[in-house]
């Protein structure tokens, strides 16, 4: 099969690239890829399909070509064939093969951050909060666990409305970010919502604990969120312990109940 798959290769490049004629160069890679599984002809069937408008034809070719060839190569065929659905209307199967590559291996970043655009740009808030989860828990790039943590914040505080959702994200991008305080905070705030209190409160009583002796209001801010953690926990001395703390700065804080 082989020497016949080189004789049906020569043919091919010759009706595609002397003499101009795709429709009969289809024919010849096709036999290749037939006779030799050739990840070059399911790619070059690929291209020239989608040069003749049958983005779906393309599509099953590159089907074909992700179930070969090294990581790299078929992660290259996972986007061009999520791209060739999304060209031929077929969303949700471009949605479905960047999930299954993701599947097979989790580490593709490229991949997350093309199914995740899908979901933005869908308005996909669930799907999008799912996504950005998983991608999260499978790098290793502080950069993005702390860029996907502020975007599910804004998530699930502007659309889903339960600050709760946001807690995996941010415990895994405070783990390899620890100088975010405002995502420390965030976290803080979602472990309380979550019922998680002796979490919130540990949480608040480390960031605390590294503004030292100096006042602020800042500080003082943290003293409240203490105190209202403290309060729900049913802990009414602790609370009032960090209310009159809070009330040395913000003494006209309606916040705070003396």
């Amino acid at each position: 099969a082989l020497p016949a798959a080189r004789l049906w290769q020569e043919a091919a490049v010759l009706f595609e690239k002397q003499l101009g004629d795709p429709a009969r160069a289809i024919g010849a890679y096709e036999k290749v890829a037939q006779l030799a599984a050739d990840p070059s002809a399911m790619e070059a069937l690929a291209r020239l399909y989608e040069a003749a408008g049958e983005p779906l034809a393309a599509a099953s070719w590159l089907e074909q070509r992700m179930s070969t060839g090294a990581p790299a190569e078929k992660r290259a065929a996972v986007a061009k064939l999520a791209q060739t659905y999304l060209e031929g209307g077929q969303r949700h199967r471009a949605v479905a093969a960047l999930e299954r590559a993701l599947g097979e291996e989790p580490e593709a970043s490229p991949l997350w951050v093309m199914l995740a655009r899908l979901h933005r740009e869908a308005g996909h808030h669930e799907a999008l909060l799912r996504v950005l989860s998983s991608f999260s828990a499978h790098t290793q790039d502080p950069e993005t666990v702390v860029a996907n943590a502020r975007e599910v914040l804004a998530l699930c505080q502007e659309k889903l409305g339960d600050p709760a959702l946001a807690v995996p994200v941010l415990e895994r991008a405070v783990g390899l970010a620890p100088e975010e305080r405002d995502l420390r905070l965030a976290l803080a705030d979602g472990l309380r919502a979550s019922g998680r209190l002796a979490e919130a409160r540990a949480v608040l009583e480390g960031l605390l604990q590294e503004y030292g002796r100096r006042q602020s209001r800042e500080r003082a801010g943290l003293h409240l969120q203490i105190a209202t953690v403290a309060r729900a926990e049913k802990n009414a001395d602790l609370a009032a312990k960090h209310l009159d703390q809070a009330a040395a700065v913000l003494l006209d804080s309606v916040d705070v109940q003396l």
